[in-house]
């Protein structure tokens, strides 16, 4: 695996991780 892979990977989970994260507020929200 390349560097560039691994960084593009990270980035992918992180964006992952932000969109759950503001799914749950938002749910929180709702209510």
């Amino acid at each position: 695996m390349t560097r560039k892979t691994k960084i593009f990977l990270y980035i992918m989970l992180a964006l992952g991780a932000a969109l759950m994260i503001a799914g749950v507020l938002l749910e929180q929200v709702a209510k």
